[in-house]
């Protein structure tokens, strides 16, 4: 293709654009006694990975400081798992719906990581 059109063809990944978006809502998320704002993302199948049924996210906003310091453990979600942008030195919270209907809430934070050549969040424990 480049002998027959030379540089008269240009392409360019827009995927992200799909992925710039506004939350849904704004919902208030309380952890240890602060109530954050939280932009609500929606939701996302996940059915056939492990037990679980769906996620969904939501960004604490101006939240970073308050957990930079929490410990990490061993959890890794890159920044393709989310249904939008992710920038580094911000905090997610996410609920893990299983099929069997229970829910688990998890906490990550982007800290400018790399897992496997992907940029990645990272989960923290609350203490």
């Amino acid at each position: 293709m480049e002998t027959r059109y030379g540089d008269s063809v240009y392409s360019e990944d827009l995927s992200w654009i799909a992925l710039d978006i506004e939350p849904y809502r704004v919902d208030v998320i309380e952890i240890g006694g602060i109530q954050y704002e939280a932009s609500y993302y929606g939701k996302r199948d996940i059915i056939g990975l492990r037990d679980y049924s769906y996620r969904e996210y939501w960004r604490l906003e101006n939240a970073y400081d308050d957990f930079k310091d929490m410990p990490l453990n061993s959890d890794v979600l890159p920044y393709d798992n989310y249904p939008m942008l992710i920038n580094d030195h911000q905090v997610f919270v996410i609920d893990y719906y299983f099929i069997d209907g229970s829910v688990e809430r998890c906490y990550y934070r982007s800290d400018g990581n790399m897992w496997r050549f992907r940029q990645t969040t990272e989960e923290f424990l609350i203490s």
